[in-house]
């Protein structure tokens, strides 16, 4: 795909709003909005982006965001820099990349990262808290809503999630499921400020696996959090099973003192 042409595909009334509802930085929206089109294969390997002042008028940013932009996807490993020539596009990675310190729903992080996918609520009940209640600071007896969903991309499964929450936040009303958890606890007055997280590789209960007609043999990467609101109260126990040959997480270390 020539330069020309990738400069037409980012000329859509996206980037002309491009930036005007979103909370993250400027840079940051840029990498995530360059990233999604490259992992879905709009910018295709070998392709050159188009310069930093044509991305820049096109996104309406200056040209030290497009800078840190592509400075996060060359960390990515997904475009390289050639002196003279500009930003090509590398192979599309196997691996979906996210950043750990990132606190997304599994809804809201496949929107971001542009891909089509589809959910199946494989189960939603009520039931008393039990072994969650210490986690969820209720009494065993009060009522939690248990909620377990697969997401398929496009039928693939890559992500698995059990969420646990106290009845409360939803009252008697019957919700629908396949949305956004954060969305719907922030309409409900409970929007989730921070998390504490435990990641570890795992292998999917056999008790989901069959629920959800899931093989035995698939890897995956858990992700257990309890979710808090800016008051500190728990609000949510969830379990996310990511597809361990799908995804992988990076977080930025440093030194003691440096």
């Amino acid at each position: 795909m020539r330069a020309a042409r990738i400069g037409e595909l980012m000329a859509t009334s996206e980037s002309k709003d491009f930036g005007k509802r979103d909370k993250r930085s400027l840079p940051a929206q840029l990498h995530e909005h360059l990233r999604a089109q490259i992992i879905r294969g709009e910018l295709a390997a070998g392709s050159r982006l188009p310069t930093e002042e044509r991305l820049s008028a096109d996104f309406g940013v200056s040209r030290v965001t497009v800078r840190e932009a592509l400075r996060m996807l060359q960390r990515d490993h997904l475009i390289e820099s050639i002196q003279g020539r500009g930003h090509f596009v590398l192979n599309n990675p196997s691996f979906i990349e996210k950043p750990v310190s990132e606190l997304q729903s599994v809804t809201e992080l496949m929107r971001d990262l542009g891909y089509e996918s589809r959910i199946e609520v494989i189960e939603v009940h009520r039931e008393a808290a039990g072994n969650h209640a210490s986690v969820l600071q209720l009494s065993p007896e009060d009522q939690v809503v248990r909620l377990e969903r697969l997401w398929r991309s496009p039928d693939d499964p890559i992500i698995y999630s059990v969420d646990v929450f106290p009845a409360r936040i939803v009252g008697d009303e019957q919700s629908v499921w396949e949305c956004s958890l954060l969305d719907l606890f922030e309409r409900a007055g409970f929007a989730v400020a921070y998390s504490h997280a435990l990641i570890r590789a795992a292998m999917l209960p056999r008790t989901i696996a069959r629920r959800a007609g899931l093989a035995l043999s698939l890897p995956w990467v858990l992700m257990e959090q309890v979710n808090f609101t800016a008051a500190d109260i728990p609000v949510l126990h969830s379990f996310d099973y990511h597809r361990g040959d799908k995804f992988q997480f990076y977080t930025l270390r440093r030194r003691r003192g440096r």
